[in-house]
């Protein structure tokens, strides 16, 4: 018991020794008061020593300093306006952010931020009073005077610099952007966008495949077939086996014995049994190596009630509904016009295999297989990319010149066979116009009545005026009133793709152009194109009536003519090439370098711009603007194409709960090119 007293007897001494040296070390020897663990002190240890707080605050003190904290009201939208910052508040965010970020161990070390004329908040340069940048954008960072303090006493005054994180995405972003200015870049320096198909580098596999990459890419892993082509890369190969082979296999489908037969024999049948297995071989392929990849084999589609979202397997995509895809309402084509003292009466019904209101995916394609093999196989022979052979990589044009030249002989002698006797499939002579009038009749015409047709379509159109009373003008399928009216689908299509190219004399055209519109009023029919006796002759009108009417057959006719204009017209969505890049923007802006923590905060869209389609003219070695509308010839010239655009401004725009609303906006003669080969690069 007396040792143990003894003890205890010495702890207090200790403890009273201890507690007198540090209020003696307090104002005479502050410095001893602070040592590291292992060295023997005459007063107070502490768990951070001096020289690690004090280096910890000054290495800050030379950082980037970035605090979200008010310093405007989020009324105000210019920079250069009058700020209204809340002094109290900021040195408060400041003072928390250091204290948080030198990791102070114990509750007797601080900071304080001197108030007074040394704390400034930052401000923003290289604006107009417009927030559209004139300049390369700079921040006049926020300063403060600040001092590390160890309870009352100063052990370090540092002076630093510090942002708010608003002002370091408006000039990261700003400036990024900016370095595309045509000032700075010319004609021939500016940024290329390749668009991006597929980047599997969120699931750890370093494979991004774009547009212009595509034809090379598909030669490496094989599926491109030729004398040059090469075998693929060893083990990639093997995992895209199972969609490689049905793909190669629906390329070898003979349309040229197609062609040579007869329509509706057993050529025909087995042609489309080959091809929808094929396809339906070609995605449960998808299917597997998706799941080889560790991805899902499934996608959403809008195909549940109301269009909501369903996931389905990609290899059930093929079983899918058309009308629901595209949300289309076939009982919405059903109306009534009264005009003046004459009532227009419309009934359309639309469907496949007898049932309204219901096409499956591979019903449709199946309609149009022999233009879906050639192309196939077209894009997947390695002469189709040797330049040296008149080819090229931009695949973009090599589809258009597909579409837009003449139709292939195999095609021709196809649509001789089974539509010759139709007013408007009969004068077919482009790829475009082969595929189109396939996709809505069928290639085979043996297999074109209502119960077994892919796609029915069938039209009744009364009209009803004084004296005549309601009469019956159309009761027709899609194939009858393609023969009594000369409408040529790709014609029509044809006609919207040269509202890009052709510009009525000037050099570019406005990003929101509308290129598809209701408001274009273009001429699809005129009045020569309807057979007006046998229009008549299929009314329900007497003899007489009919007779009565053929004398103003070219009068009806014209009648006729506006009202189909008017209506191929009105039924146009409003598309211009800001809509579609609108589709998404984030693509075209990551391809610029913007970095994704700003996509996730900002949005940042093109605000205005021109644009115009150029071709490569390989023999002159340049680039010429397309101004006055393409045709099938032109692709004998030229041998790619890319979008150009310039007078680019973009528009940065966000909030935050700090500071309120932004929005700010880049130079306004900023360029680019969308490429579409990787010899364009």
């Amino acid at each position: 018991m007396k040792k143990l007293l003894s003890i205890m007897g010495s702890f207090a001494l200790i403890t009273s020794s201890t507690s007198y040296a540090v209020s003696c070390g307090w104002s005479e020897n502050y410095d001893d008061l602070f040592d590291t663990e292992t060295k023997t002190n005459q007063g107070e240890w502490i768990a951070q020593g001096l020289t690690t707080s004090i280096a910890a605050f000054e290495k800050l003190a030379i950082s980037n300093i970035v605090i979200a904290t008010p310093i405007r009201t989020a009324r105000i939208q210019s920079i250069n306006e009058e700020l209204e910052s809340n002094r109290k508040q900021n040195i408060s965010a400041l003072e928390a952010y250091i204290t948080k970020a030198c990791n102070f161990q114990g509750p007797n070390l601080s900071i304080e931020i001197y108030n007074d004329n040394s704390f400034q908040i930052p401000l923003i340069d290289g604006y107009d009073n417009n927030n559209v940048s004139l300049q390369e954008i700079d921040v006049r960072k926020g300063t403060a005077t600040v001092n590390l303090k160890y309870l009352n006493k100063v052990l370090s005054t540092q002076s630093l610099n510090w942002n708010i994180p608003e002002y370091e995405l408006l000039v990261s972003v700003t400036n990024l952007l900016n370095t595309n200015s045509y000032a700075a870049v010319g004609d021939y320096d500016v940024s290329k966008i390749d668009i991006p198909i597929v980047d599997l580098a969120s699931i750890g596999f370093p494979l991004k495949i774009t547009l212009g990459t595509l034809s090379t890419m598909l030669t490496m892993l094989g599926v491109i077939s030729g004398p040059n082509s090469g075998g693929g890369i060893p083990g990639i190969s093997d995992i895209i086996k199972p969609v490689l082979e049905p793909i190669k296999n629906l390329t070898k489908l003979d349309v040229h014995a197609l062609a040579q037969a007869e329509p509706g024999d057993n050529t025909y049948i087995k042609f489309n049994q080959d091809f929808r297995n094929g396809l339906k071989e070609v995605l449960a392929g998808v299917g597997d190596v998706l799941k080889k990849f560790g991805m899902a084999d499934t996608i959403s589609l809008p195909v549940g009630e109301a269009g909501q979202e369903v996931l389905v397997k990609i290899s059930e995509i093929l079983d899918q509904d058309v009308f629901k895809l595209v949300s289309i309402d076939t009982s919405a084509f059903n109306t009534q016009v009264v005009s003046d003292s004459t009532t227009i009466d419309i009934e359309l019904s639309l469907g496949s295999k007898g049932k309204d209101g219901e096409l499956k995916i591979i019903d449709l394609l199946a309609n149009a297989a022999p233009n879906l093999v050639k192309i196939l196989a077209k894009f997947l022979d390695t002469d189709t990319y040797d330049i040296s052979k008149g080819g090229s990589h931009n695949m973009v044009f090599l589809l258009l010149k597909e579409l837009l030249i003449d139709m292939d002989p195999d095609l021709r002698t196809i649509n001789d066979k089974n539509n010759s006797q139709n007013r408007s499939a009969a004068a077919a002579y482009t790829g475009l116009d082969s595929l189109l009038f396939n996709l809505l009749l069928d290639y085979n015409s043996k297999n074109r009545a209502k119960a077994d047709v892919n796609l029915y379509f069938n039209l009744k159109l009364w009209v009803t005026v004084p004296a005549v009373g309601k009469t019956r003008i159309f009761d027709d399928s899609l194939e009858s009133l393609l023969s009594k009216i000369n409408i040529n689908p790709g014609q029509i299509v044809s006609k919207i793709i040269n509202t890009m190219f052709e510009l009525n004399g000037a050099e570019t055209i406005d990003l929101n152009t509308e290129f598809i519109s209701p408001d274009l009023n273009m001429t699809f029919i005129q009045e020569d194109d309807l057979n007006m006796d046998e229009i008549i002759d299929g009314t329900d009108l007497n003899d007489a009536f009919k007779f009565i009417l053929k004398q103003f057959s070219g009068t009806i006719a014209g009648t006729i003519a506006t009202q189909v204009n008017s209506a191929i017209n009105g039924a146009l969505p409003r598309i211009s090439l800001q809509s579609l890049i609108n589709l998404s923007p984030q693509m075209m802006l990551k391809e610029l370098n913007i970095p994704e923590k700003y996509l996730d905060i900002a949005s940042i869209e093109i605000d205005k711009a021109k644009f115009v389609f150029q071709f490569y003219n390989q023999d002159q070695s340049e680039w010429e603007s397309q101004t006055k509308g393409i045709s099938g010839n032109k692709f004998n010239i030229y041998t790619g194409m890319k979008v150009k655009l310039t007078k680019v401004r973009f528009k940065i725009s966000f909030e935050t709960p700090e500071n309120g609303t932004f929005v700010y906006y880049t130079k306004d003669d900023l360029t680019f090119d969308i490429v579409f080969a990787d010899t364009d690069l």
